[in-house]
């Protein structure tokens, strides 16, 4: 008798918590749909966790040694900056501008420093947290900013074709010249033969 009674009671315990629980299903999907974007190929990104809203192309994000900073590098077209965040709250402590930046991050073993790309300017920036933020300290610089003379003529920037394995080169004034490599081709057929 007290089998068939639990039976009864859990039957109704899990009749009555269905229906809640579709509710609160239903409002979840309805707060994703409110949210969801849909890309120009008509697909719907589901991230798989919480968004942090950050600045202009975020291409790098670094965690430090100890896990209780992040440090997001922005590089797109409006402010570039490099931003510091507490892990553990996920709050911006600083979003400092840099005039330059590209994806190189990294933290000092002990937390205390940042180095940031200077992006073409062939520099690395250094940054102090000190109080939760960051404070801009020196720069460390890695030679001439670009654009420098590559050659003894003037500006040649090599591009590789990747079928054909020939190399072309813009000639300062000159549009291009077609340079086939002695060594060999990089890849692909050459279908210039």
């Amino acid at each position: 008798m007290n089998r068939v009674l639990a039976l009864v009671f859990f039957t109704l315990v899990f009749a009555c918590e269905r229906p809640r629980q579709a509710a609160i299903d239903a409002e979840l999907l309805q707060q994703l749909a409110k949210n969801r974007v849909k890309l120009p190929n008509g697909v719907s990104p589901t991230p798989a966790g919480r968004s942090l809203p950050l600045g202009d192309l975020p291409l790098n994000l670094v965690v430090s040694p100890g896990g209780k900073y992040l440090a997001v590098t922005n590089n797109g077209q409006s402010k570039q900056s490099i931003m510091l965040l507490d892990a553990a709250s996920e709050k911006v402590l600083a979003d400092v501008p840099i005039p330059k930046s590209w994806v190189g991050l990294a933290f000092s073993p002990d937390e205390k420093t940042l180095y940031a790309s200077g992006g073409n300017d062939n520099r690395i920036a250094v940054f102090r947290i000190e109080n939760g933020g960051l404070r801009a300290d020196s720069t460390i610089s890695l030679g001439k900013p670009w654009p420098n003379k590559i050659s003894r003529r003037g500006l040649h920037l090599p591009a590789v074709a990747q079928r054909s394995g020939t190399v072309h080169l813009a000639l300062g004034r000159k549009k291009s010249a077609r340079v086939q490599p002695r060594t060999g081709k990089t890849g692909g057929r050459n279908r210039n033969r």
